[in-house]
């Protein structure tokens, strides 16, 4: 892949609170030849939201990645373009990779005061393959994208049930590296 850009995601997932919320920041590096580059619209909220330790049903939950590729000489670079543009550069490979968090593995865990609570990401709805980096049997989302579409990623989180966890507030921190 010819650019990397890299985006640390400071997510506070907390179980006994309702919101799991996602600061992206990063930078982009491209060669000076490209004539495109791509950036993360947005990540949505993923709401965990109260765990109760005495169900018996893992709890799952759905939320997204927005990413778009734009033609640098494009003088509309807005974030919420509302139209496709007829462009000749198409097949533009993207790459999207999780990190392991502070568990350091990719059986993940949220970070509490006296406990931890196992969670992860998926890349597919049967919660079967672990979104990583490729390595340990993690995936990585690949697809190829054409220039001026917005693509929206979904991410599958799930809890599994029966942890026996102290109520609060539960964070991990994860890097997400977006190549193309």
């Amino acid at each position: 892949m010819s650019t990397k850009a890299l985006f640390r995601t400071v997510a506070l997932l907390m179980a006994g609170l309702s919101v799991w919320q996602v600061s992206v920041a990063g930078q982009r590096r491209k060669p000076q030849t490209e004539r495109f580059t791509c950036a993360i619209e947005g990540v949505a909220y993923f709401p965990f939201g109260y765990y109760d330790p005495f169900l018996t049903n893992d709890m799952d939950v759905q939320s997204q990645i927005s990413y778009r590729c734009y033609n640098l000489e494009d003088q509309v670079l807005t974030s919420r373009l509302r139209r496709r543009a007829s462009v000749k550069a198409s097949n533009i490979n993207v790459q999207i990779s999780i990190s392991r968090g502070s568990s350091g593995t990719y059986d993940r865990r949220m970070r509490g005061v006296n406990d931890d609570v196992i969670y992860n990401l998926y890349l597919d709805s049967n919660r079967r393959n672990v979104w990583g980096d490729g390595t340990g049997g993690t995936s990585v989302y690949n697809k190829k994208t054409s220039l001026n579409y917005v693509e929206t990623v979904p991410i599958y989180g799930r809890m599994p049930a029966g942890q026996n966890a102290n109520g609060g507030a539960y964070a991990d921190i994860l890097v997400i590296t977006f190549d193309f």
